[in-house]
């Protein structure tokens, strides 16, 4: 009985082959390849929001320098 339930196992079970291992291979590989990608894209959309932020900041300090030097002005009218 154990031999006969051996046999089936045998026969039921996964043959290792070349054309499987490639196949298993080249799956992890696509997969790997899907991940950069994926990876590349979000990068991309940091990459966006950095620079919006950095132009948003230049802004500031441009509007923060001209307030100043207005303020200056006044205060030497007043002085």
């Amino acid at each position: 009985m154990k031999n006969v339930i051996a046999k089936l196992v045998a026969l039921v079970s996964r043959k290792p082959s070349t054309e499987k291992a490639i196949a298993g291979i080249t799956k992890a590989l696509d997969h790997l390849d899907a991940v950069v990608e994926h990876e590349k894209a979000q990068i991309a959309r940091l990459d966006d929001k950095i620079t919006l932020a950095a132009k948003k900041r230049l802004d500031a300090f441009t509007r923060r320098d001209r307030a100043a030097q207005v303020a200056d002005r006044f205060a030497q009218l007043v002085a």
